[in-house]
């Protein structure tokens, strides 16, 4: 253990945020394309700020609040509850990862413990969203919950940008699909709610205010939850979840599961990673407001136009 004294210039930070057991860490796994966040069965998981970093080489480690620094042997201690009971967790505590991920060349994504799930949580919770640039926040598939409006609230005192994602949950039963009827009311009631306080968020697909999707479907078109139940220690909950999107097809008489090109498409995943992608994180770090970010959107685009048909051009 030692002190890291290393320093690197700053990247934009994507917080994801919500009440427990919402889909946060299934979000960032989806992300990153790997199970780097450890996901629960119905209790609070995610016990610390974890920060997903790019690396050449996969390193986890553990930053407390003094400044030490602990390397953690394996990825899997942080999915290993008695290994982070022993590792006793402070409350400035925070979990660092390292990998090679795409995504995180241009940011890094923050994973932050369930909002409402224990004191020490919510306030680490809302320290994340104090370091975010950006918000993703999570709700479940119904109306709004009380924890989940006190949460919004405090984003939107804080004036942060942020946007609401849906996701449509499998916990007992087959869930809803993405482009439901159940969930376009959904949709509109807590878009109505929001506006209603004065708060407006990102839109991530279109002009859709609240964004609709279903991250187990996604994880499952990436290949990932058949893996699970082939080989996962979890075997017998994945192989559940499997059962449960199959049903939910045969019940609305759809046919078996799509392929997985069709079940990403259908999961509505595929606009949260393309905003993602294409944000224009320099702006948000220049502290530009909404209208010069649209603007610049809009710049960034036609630039990018410009270049391929030169390209092509040529």
């Amino acid at each position: 253990m030692g002190t890291d004294t290393r320093s690197s210039p700053r990247k934009p930070l994507l917080a994801v945020v919500g009440t427990f057991q919402q889909g946060k860490s299934t979000l960032v796994n989806c992300l990153l394309d790997d199970p780097y966040a450890p996901t629960g069965k119905g209790v609070a998981t995610t016990r610390a700020l974890t920060y997903f970093r790019f690396g050449e080489a996969e390193e986890v480690r553990l930053r407390r609040g003094n400044g030490d620094v602990e390397f953690l042997e394996r990825r899997e201690d942080i999915f290993d509850a008695e290994r982070i009971a022993e590792l006793a967790l402070a409350e400035h505590d925070r979990i660092e990862v390292s990998c090679w991920k795409p995504l995180l060349r241009q940011i890094d994504v923050l994973d932050t413990p369930g909002f409402n799930a224990q004191e020490q949580d919510d306030r680490a919770a809302l320290l994340g969203v104090d370091e975010a640039d950006l918000l993703v926040v999570i709700v479940g598939a119904k109306e709004l919950s009380q924890p989940e409006l006190r949460l919004l609230d405090e984003i939107h005192r804080r004036r942060k940008r942020y946007a609401v994602l849906v996701n449509c949950l499998e916990k007992t039963g087959p869930a809803a699909g993405p482009s439901d009827d159940q969930v376009s009311d959904i949709c509109a009631a807590v878009s109505s709610r929001l506006e209603s306080k004065g708060q407006r968020p990102i839109a991530i697909g279109g002009e859709h205010a609240i964004w609709p999707c279903n991250l187990l479907w996604a994880w499952h078109a990436l290949g990932h939850l058949r893996r699970e139940a082939d080989s996962s220690c979890e075997r017998e909950e994945a192989l559940q979840k499997l059962r449960w999107i199959e049903q939910h097809f045969r019940i609305n008489h759809e046919g078996p599961v799509p392929r997985p090109s069709a079940l990403l498409a259908r999961s509505q995943f595929l606009p949260i990673r393309e905003m993602l992608e294409s944000y224009p994180w320099r702006s948000l770090q220049a502290g530009l407001n909404e209208s010069e970010i649209i603007l610049q959107r809009a710049v960034d685009l036609w630039d990018s136009e410009l270049r391929h048909a030169l390209s092509v051009s040529r």
